[in-house]
């Protein structure tokens, strides 16, 4: 009987070494396979790292070998030696104007704007006024409601000397309106054409309208009209962003088109007192009309 229960105890002893042993292999191949497992994610994470890097490289040198050396207009690349905004060939200067107003020759006047300069007394009609020392000066006023031009100009008596203005200045205006009007509007061609845009919103950036106005009338008269482009009275409350916004945008873009500009808004900055030359927000008063025809002839003459 004790030799059965020793055999017994051997054998049970024997099955709980296995046992234990075979617990043994179990966990260790169980923490083997863990080891195995943080090792792929490990690898798996540095692989995905490797690769981030090496895309963000290949993009940086296809970004860089990708820029084209066909600047917009207006920029340059860094390495290009000319300024940003360079004049085109056939810039005109206010001294070309200057010549103009002050030869002896024929001279038309196209005035494109709103209601800063559209009724007699007003800016454009002081300028005309000024320009009768050298020459028989005709007026024309636009007639908004018909859309052409008014039956009886003004003339002012000067030297014999035709000087033509057709003042299509017009109420609400932007650059848009001669654009969709340029058939009657510049009914002849102009020796050049002012532009007073800025302070009525517009379907886009007074700049471009500048350029697409100028543009057109270019095509209509096959040849390149020189024109210089005013820089409007500041305003005040809602309308002072949309006028100063314009007024960057001009000043900005003016040179390199190769136009010069007129600086009513300096003009009025530097003055005493800004609410001293407005009638409302916007328009100017009879003083802020003076200093502003007064800025256009000690420009143009």
């Amino acid at each position: 009987m004790s030799t059965l229960l020793t055999s017994a105890g051997t054998l049970l002893g024997a099955a709980g070494s296995r046992q234990s042993r075979n617990s043994y292999r179990r966990g260790a191949m169980n923490g083997q396979k863990q080891r195995n497992i943080r090792g792929v994610g490990l690898l798996v994470i540095v692989l995905a790292v490797g690769l981030a890097v090496l895309a963000g490289i290949a993009l940086l040198q296809v970004l860089d070998a990708g820029k084209s050396p066909v600047q917009p207009a207006g920029t340059a690349s860094e390495s290009a030696a000319v300024p940003p905004q360079a004049a085109p060939e056939d810039a005109v200067t206010v001294r070309d104007l200057q010549t103009m107003v002050s030869g002896t020759d024929a001279l038309t006047i196209s005035v494109l704007g709103d209601s800063t300069g559209d009724e007699p007394g007003e800016w454009v009609d002081l300028w005309a006024r000024h320009l009768s020392k050298r020459g028989t000066v005709t007026l024309h006023f636009w007639d908004a409601a018909t859309n052409d031009w008014k039956a009886h100009p003004i003339v002012y008596p000067g030297p014999d000397r035709a000087i033509t203005v057709w003042n299509g200045s017009r109420s609400g205006a932007s650059h848009a309106y001669p654009l969709e009007h340029l058939d009657r509007i510049q009914p002849s061609r102009p020796s050049f054409t002012v532009l007073s845009f800025g302070h009525n919103p517009a379907p886009e950036r007074a700049d471009r309208g500048a350029a697409e106005l100028l543009a057109a009338a270019d095509a209509k008269w096959a040849a390149r009209v020189p024109a210089a482009i005013v820089l409007q009275n500041p305003s005040e409350g809602l309308w002072e962003k949309q006028t100063a916004d314009s007024v960057a945008a001009l000043r900005s873009w003016a040179p390199g088109a190769g136009y010069p500009t007129i600086d009513v808004n300096e003009a009025f900055r530097v003055h005493r007192g800004l609410p001293d030359l407005l009638t409302d927000d916007v328009h100017p008063n009879s003083a802020g009309q003076r200093l502003w025809a007064d800025t256009v002839a000690a420009a143009l003459g």
